[in-house]
Order: C-alpha cells, then sequence, then structure tokens
C-alpha cells in the first residue's frame, strides 16, 4: 500500500510506503498533506480518529528461540522479507535489533523509488519481548524526522510478544491503528502471521 503525491503538482512526488510498521497517525498526516495540496478539505483529525491498539495471535509449533530468530530475520534477514511481503513485497531492513539501535524498514516501488520508517528499538527482551517505535520517514537516504510530516504524530509503536506453551510458541502482535485502518491491518496481518508459521516449522 503507498501513498504517491505525484498527481498533486504543488507537492514534491514523494511515494510512502506502508507496511505494518507504519504509524497511522503517520498515514493520516499524508493523506492530509496530499488533499492539501490537491486543494481538498482537511478534516481536523484529531477529532475523527482515535487510536486503538490491535492484537494478533498465532501459535507456531516451534520453540521460542527459533521462532525469535526467524521473525526478526536474526540469522537470516530473508526470513524476515518473506513473511513481512504480505505488506510489501519489497519489505526489509536496514539497522540493528538492539535496545536503543536505530533501524529502518524500507521498500521500493514498482519504479524502484526507495522510502520506508525511521524507527528505534524501544525493548528487546531475547526470546521474550520486542517492541518498535517509530519516530520518522525515510525519503530515498534522507531521513525526516521533524516538519510537517511529523509534527502532527506520535511514535507509534509494534510490540511482538513470544509465550512458551510446552513444545509450541504463542506469538503476540500488538500495533496502534486509527479506525480508518483498521479493516487493513485486520485483513494482512493474519496473513502475514500465518505465513511466519509456514516458514518456521517448514524450516
Amino acid at each position: 500500500m503507498r501513498i504517491n503525491t505525484a498527481d498533486c503538482p504543488k507537492m514534491s512526488i514523494i511515494t510512502l510506503h506502508i507496511d505494518a510498521f507504519t504509524p497511522s497517525t503517520l498515514i493520516n498526516k499524508w493523506l492530509n498533506l496530499k488533499r492539501l495540496a490537491c486543494g481538498e478539505e482537511v478534516k481536523n483529525n484529531t477529532e475523527n480518529h482515535t487510536m486503538e491498539k490491535k492484537q494478533f495471535t498465532i501459535e507456531i509449533n516451534a520453540p521460542l528461540e527459533k521462532v525469535f530468530d526467524i521473525m526478526l530475520g536474526l540469522s537470516d534477514k530473508s526470513t524476515y522479507e518473506q513473511w513481512t511481503a504480505l505488506f510489501n513485497p519489497t519489505s526489509t531492513y536496514e539497522g540493528s535489533w538492539e535496545k536503543g539501535q536505530k533501524i529502518h524498514f524500507i521498500g521500493t516501488d514498482d519504479k524502484g523509488n526507495r522510502g520506508g520508517m525511521v524507527a528505534r528499538i524501544a525493548e528487546n527482551i531475547p526470546n521474550k519481548f520486542v517492541s518498535i517505535q517509530h519516530y520518522g520517514i525515510l525519503d530515498g537516504d534522507t531521513e525526516i524526522t521533524e516538519g510537517p510530516q511529523v509534527d502532527l504524530w506520535a511514535g507509534g509503536h509494534e510490540n511482538y510478544r513470544f509465550e512458551k506453551m510446552g513444545e509450541k510458541t504463542r506469538v503476540i502482535v500488538e500495533v496502534d491503528v486509527t479506525d480508518e485502518h483498521s479493516e487493513y491491518f485486520d485483513s494482512t496481518y493474519p496473513k502475514a502471521l500465518k505465513k511466519l508459521k509456514k516458514l518456521v516449522e517448514s524450516s
């Protein structure tokens, strides 16, 4: 899913890549910037959009350590890329999963334009919990962490929890979304987690 401003001449041509790690508040902000550039009316998002934390769960027939490693792509980044391809076929990351470190979640569009999200790892308890906090966008190789694109949104979180269930592992994902994008995540995230399950159990 992408927001492309090419059809609004008053705005620079920028493609925003939207995937599981994109805060819904940022999506709303970019949609409003595009509407303004096209001369459309913009409603007050604060009044019309409320955030909620969505939760998605799946049980995987594999030990905690294996699920954690494959989901984050620690030993092989391609395992992360495979399950997140449900959100963006070119989805990948650059950076570190270590607590406090910066990480880029990136992808390219059909014209080869690169973009994505700038985030930091708020918490990482190996084989138990990972929390990602987004604070900017990536336009090519340029990080944008302040200004009109990001002023009106607070960093959204994406949390992964891993629970041992005998010889199985339960993965619990929590993601901040707005009502406007609730349906998209409800539809896409379960498919991505099913892909993760298949990937782990077949390896």
